[in-house]
């Protein structure tokens, strides 16, 4: 969602009901576990 530049942070953290903190922290997650080959789910 966020890859694709249709969304914003705030647009995620608002459809999610989290904290911009949190989306931040997760997509910092899933790039790290991209980075190293593994799924990110």
């Amino acid at each position: 969602m966020h890859d694709s530049g249709e969304n914003s942070i705030s647009d995620l953290a608002e459809v999610f009901s989290v904290s911009r903190p949190t989306v931040y922290r997760t997509i910092g997650r899933v790039q790290a576990s991209l980075s190293k080959g593994s799924d990110p789910i």
